[in-house]
């Protein structure tokens, strides 16, 4: 419940957000009517990320397409296997990265009529994208740091997705803020940015144990920007019912 309240106020800020950015924009003008780009994306034509970037440009205007983007987020994906995957394995593989990149951006710019697409967006930026197999060679190594800074940029591109959707989003957000997973709560994190911070607040001041130990897991992974001294204080001050301190997620910081 701490962790909703929190959650409200950000919705709250980030609506009067979103609606300066829209008082901004300016009125698309497409060649093609809507129904002729979602026919194009449908069949998956030779046209279909001209399609996608018109979709873009319209804006909230085009909110008949999120069925049809969402879909291509939610396709199945195999991930690349360094020291297996020849080039012409993978790169159909980075078209598809590519594709789904795209749709993710014009999911984006639809905004908060996008907000049933945060589940498999989610699910997008925690999938696995590549599998270091074999790293004994100069073109495998730098192989892997491309798919390694593209698998971070498309978490990223998740991130500021879905943190322009709207109230509608919260209740997936908080479910990532509570996973036990540290991947899916770091997740959660990065769609929140400062935002997490109030809800850490929050939980780490509540009365029950697993609220501050879920906290001081928020403030943990807000690491990069969080005193590691004061990690350390954190952990040694927060006391769990019947005496057990928490010594989880800061531990590895």
């Amino acid at each position: 419940m701490v962790a909703v309240s929190a959650m409200a106020a950000w919705s709250a800020e980030q609506q009067q957000i979103d609606k300066t950015a829209s008082t901004l924009q300016l009125e698309p003008t497409p060649e093609e009517p809507l129904s002729y780009w979602l026919r194009s994306i449908r069949e998956r034509d030779d046209q279909i990320l001209l399609a996608i970037d018109a979709i873009r440009d319209l804006g909230p205007d085009a909110w008949p397409a999120v069925e049809e983007l969402t879909r291509i987020v939610s396709e199945p994906f195999t991930p690349v296997r360094i020291g297996v995957d020849s080039d012409d394995v993978i790169a159909p593989k980075l078209s598809s990265i590519h594709l789904r990149a795209e749709a993710i951006d014009a999911l984006t710019a639809i905004g908060e009529a996008a907000a049933s697409s945060a589940g498999p967006l989610m699910q997008w930026a925690l999938t696995v994208r590549v599998i270091p197999t074999s790293l004994d060679n100069v073109k495998n190594d730098e192989l892997f740091v491309d798919l390694l800074t593209l698998d971070v940029l498309e978490r990223m591109r998740v991130a500021g997705a879905v943190a322009r959707f709207g109230p509608a989003a919260a209740p997936a957000i908080v479910a990532l803020l509570e996973s036990p997973d540290g991947e899916k709560r770091k997740l959660g994190v990065a769609i929140l940015n400062d935002n997490a911070l109030p809800i850490a607040a929050n939980l780490l001041k509540s009365r029950t144990c697993g609220d501050r130990e879920r906290g001081l897991a928020i403030l943990a992974d807000m690491w990069p920007v969080v005193a590691k001294d004061h990690l350390a204080e954190l952990k040694a001050s927060l006391i769990c019912n019947a005496g057990q301190r928490i010594i989880e997620h800061a531990d590895q910081r």
